[in-house]
């Protein structure tokens, strides 16, 4: 009787692809993303085989046709940090390839000592996606995802990347020497927190969730039957909690005090920011100019008076894609 097969070790490699769907060639040294869950492979089809008939003389079933279409959808959860030194075209925050994958357009700063990376909506680059689970390879091309940001706790926040992509059939592997950075991730202590002009909130937790629309492509003219995602429109939503504070007047949001049933009910939009470390090359800040709270959920801890603000990042202007920033410096 053979062994059976272990979910003690896993692996996760992700490059940017040069053309949409043609895969990548992985290098164990410079594509690993250290996984923090394991990375379970959900693969689907377009069609599953089924025929029609229900009723005459198929009311007891027809034998189904091979499926089409397969693909795979697969939660990869990491930390996110730095390059630790000077950032350039090859030296990126360790999140890069798969944060492009998720609709966003990163540009590079070279000023020399105040080098950074700045993301913003865009296109994105689909990426090739290499995962070991259950001793199995999975190869996943043409990837696209979906981004949550959270932390509820003095700790490293957690980047949920949904990815979805055209999946091959799972091969018999072990997992290979995958190198992963060594730089440390920053922890959500000592943040740099705003909205409009309130400074003094204390911040409990927050999640961030990008919302992105992807949707698979059904074509007819390739033997899978299936011509990959599309990447559509974002939605970003902030739910932020924070320790119920005094409220202020007109305009609501003081540096101490604020009101945010008011804010909600004027859809008051207010520039928003929160920065996670403070070492150079090795921090993040979420930015947004058009942060708009929608609803006001009253909560607690114990005996301390909690909200939890559900805030959206809108666009400065109809039309625009200036919902949020992301800068790695």
């Amino acid at each position: 009787m053979s062994a059976s097969k272990v979910l003690t070790e896993w692996g996760v490699m992700v490059e940017a692809e040069a053309a949409y769907g043609d895969g990548a060639t992985m290098v164990a040294g410079e594509d690993g993303l250290l996984a923090l869950e394991r990375p379970d492979v959900d693969y689907d089809w377009l069609h599953d085989g089924q025929r029609r008939g229900e009723s005459g003389p198929m009311s007891h079933g027809i034998k189904r046709v091979g499926k089409s279409g397969l693909f795979g959808n697969v939660p990869i959860v990491c930390e996110a940090h730095g390059a630790g030194e000077a950032y350039s075209a090859s030296k990126v925050p360790n999140i890069h390839d798969i944060l492009v994958a998720c609709g966003f357009t990163g540009t590079v700063d070279t000023t020399p000592g105040s080098e950074k990376y700045t993301y913003v909506p865009g296109a994105g680059v689909s990426a090739g996606i290499e995962v070991y689970n259950l001793e199995h390879k999975y190869i996943l091309k043409g990837c696209y995802g979906d981004l949550s940001i959270s932390s509820d706790a003095p700790d490293v926040p957690a980047w949920e990347f949904a990815m979805q992509g055209l999946l091959t059939q799972p091969s018999e592997a072990a997992v290979p020497s995958i190198t992963y950075p060594t730089v440390v991730p920053p922890k959500a202590v000592g943040i740099s927190f705003t909205l409009g002009n309130y400074t003094g909130g204390i911040v409990r937790g927050f999640d961030l969730s990008l919302n992105h629309e992807i949707s698979s492509r059904v074509d007819q003219n390739v033997a899978a039957g299936h011509g990959g995602f599309t990447l559509g429109g974002c939605r970003p939503t902030l739910n932020l909690t924070v320790e119920a504070d005094a409220f202020t007047g007109d305009p609501y949001h003081g540096a101490d005090a604020i009101n945010p049933y008011q804010l909600a009910e004027l859809a008051t939009a207010l520039a928003l920011s929160f920065q996670i470390g403070s070492t150079q090359y090795n921090k993040w800040k979420l930015e947004a100019s058009a942060a708009q709270i929608v609803d006001v959920e009253e909560t607690d801890d114990g005996p301390s008076g909690l909200w939890v603000l559900t805030i959206e990042l809108n666009p400065t202007t109809s039309g625009g894609k200036d919902n949020l920033t992301l800068t790695f410096d």
